[in-house]
């Protein structure tokens, strides 16, 4: 496919027969099907028709500067229900980019980033009970969107950050000011009572 998208959508057997499908750069592989062969991208692959989750049977590819385009929304924490997923034999190749697809307007100053989070069933195995190892390092980069297009990046200082390690995806959150400084005094009237003590 080397422009356009491909929707695979089949609810039995495979979509695509047993052979292997190419998703050029300037193509999209999109659907909840089943691709019987394996999958190489050089494009974008948005598992799901908005979130979903779509089956590779014979090990998915990324190529690099490919784009893995991983929705998500904020109503729960179900695999292919609240954020997109892939069942797969195999996640290879490097270099490409994972991009975070936030809900509606939505941005990283929404509550919802304010505890940290993390998400490790991503990629699973064909049968969808086994995660995969090391699939993180397929991905040199993070990018960021919603509804509307790109969105900037969630302020480290501020928000928080992701990291990509192994077969997961963690938001670390920045903890709010009060929390914080509530911490920092119990803390403190803990040491004071050590001193007292003594």
């Amino acid at each position: 496919v080397n422009g356009g998208t491909l929707i695979v959508n089949n609810t039995t057997g495979s979509g695509t027969g047993t052979g292997s499908v190419t998703i050029g750069s300037n193509a999209t592989l999109k659907g909840t099907g089943t691709i019987g062969g394996s999958a190489t991208i050089s494009g974008t692959h948005a598992p799901g028709n908005s979130i979903g989750i779509q089956t590779i049977e014979g090990g998915v590819t990324y190529n690099a500067s490919s784009i893995f385009q991983w929705e998500m929304n904020y109503a729960g924490s179900t695999r292919g229900t609240n954020y997109d997923a892939v069942n797969t034999a195999s996640v290879g190749g490097s270099g490409a980019e994972f991009n975070i697809v936030l809900p509606g307007s939505t941005t990283f100053a929404d509550t919802f980033w304010t505890q940290n989070r993390s998400w490790t069933d991503i990629f699973m195995n064909v049968a969808g009970d086994a995660v995969i190892a090391n699939w993180a390092a397929v991905f040199s980069s993070l990018t960021f969107s919603n509804a509307n297009g790109s969105i900037t990046a969630p302020d480290v200082v501020t928000q928080g950050s992701f990291t990509l390690s192994g077969n997961t995806l963690s938001w670390q959150a920045i903890p709010e000011p009060t929390t914080a400084l509530a911490g920092l005094l119990l803390a403190a009237g803990l040491l004071r009572r050590r001193r007292a003590a003594r």
